[in-house]
């Protein structure tokens, strides 16, 4: 009797969690072309933020020119969304001798960083429950 209580519990809470989730729609464009991979990440702190293998969501999609990604069951929350190029499928964003990036990118909530690494508050937004956010993200 027990179990039968803790599984009807367990159920109960894992619906309720469910239903106070997000969806977040990522429609990127300026592919430059279809070789590699897009590489899509959500971030949820600062301390993560562009350290791709630390993000809380990621998609790595074959390139085409635009595409559109749906981040299901998001909760509520701060977050902040990269996308970059992979043009030659290594899976991290490249380079420049400078330390620029090499390959084409771009973040949510876009503006320009001309100088200094990207800050996720810059780029951060809030997701409520029950919410569906979509965000165009243009790759230059």
């Amino acid at each position: 009797m027990k179990n039968l209580i803790l599984v009807c519990f367990l159920i109960l809470q894992s619906l309720y969690i469910f239903s106070q989730t997000s969806e977040i729609v990522v429609r990127v464009k300026g592919v430059s072309s279809n070789k590699g991979y897009i590489n899509i990440a959500i971030f949820d702190n600062q301390k993560h933020f562009l350290k791709y293998e630390k993000a809380y969501k990621t998609a790595y999609l074959k390139s085409q020119k635009q595409l559109v990604y749906i981040f299901k069951n998001i909760p509520q929350g701060e977050y902040a969304i990269t996308v970059y190029h992979d043009i030659n499928a290594n899976k991290k964003l490249d380079r420049n001798f400078i330390g620029f990036p090499a390959e084409d990118y771009g973040f949510a909530n876009s503006h320009s960083t001309p100088f200094g690494r990207p800050v996720f508050d810059d780029y951060s937004f809030n997701l409520k429950s029950h919410h569906q956010l979509t965000f165009s993200i243009n790759l230059k």
